[in-house]
């Protein structure tokens, strides 16, 4: 049996929905038997084993629509408390390196150090450096701290190199900033 298909446009339905009557014994076999399956290998598995065949994006939408399965969006699940962002400009200002092939294999690979403000989201201050070291780190911090004056507090994501968050720790402790520790890459990366 071959089953009509949807438009190509996701979501819009042929017109008539010629189809509509066979969906209750298909979402029957798959209730049934593959109700942990996805849909992709739900539609193999009713193409080889019950002569039913339809596109897996098809049989997604009908395992949407009855709540077999759940789509991307649903299924993401926030894995941690989203954090209150700073009232004022330049009360803490987030700290990161990443390193890249920024030029695109026209140049050395590099690291680029962002300085950005956590109430604005503003990049205060972008220097590119040879490797994220503690030295780098030292370099940029002095420049921002020329142009834009001492923050109330800083937040540093974790280096690369082993060893390399201690020594730029020890040093930057020169400035008196108090440190507020990034645990995971989700809070680094300014969602």
């Amino acid at each position: 049996m071959r089953w009509p298909s949807c438009s190509r446009r996701r979501r819009a339905s042929s017109t008539g929905r010629p189809w509509a009557s066979l969906t209750a014994p298909v979402l029957g076999i798959v209730r049934e038997r593959y109700a942990d399956f996805g849909p992709t290998l739900a539609a193999e598995y009713l193409a080889e084993r019950h002569g039913i065949t339809l596109s897996h994006e098809t049989l997604r939408q009908l395992m949407i629509g009855a709540g077999l399965w759940k789509a991307k969006a649903a299924k993401r699940a926030r894995l941690h408390q989203t954090r209150n962002r700073r009232e004022r400009h330049g009360e803490l200002i987030q700290v990161d390196g990443s390193d890249h092939d920024w030029f695109e294999g026209r140049g050395p690979r590099c690291s680029l150090l962002v300085y950005i403000d956590d109430a604005t989201s503003e990049l205060m201050h972008l220097e590119m450096a040879e490797a994220e070291t503690a030295l780098s780190y030292m370099q940029a911090t002095r420049t921002y701290l020329e142009r834009h004056g001492k923050p109330i507090e800083r937040a540093i994501g974790e280096g690369q190199q082993p060893g390399a968050c201690r020594r730029r720790d020890r040093n930057l402790q020169s400035f008196r900033l108090p440190k507020i520790p990034l645990p995971d890459p989700s809070v680094r990366s300014l969602q």
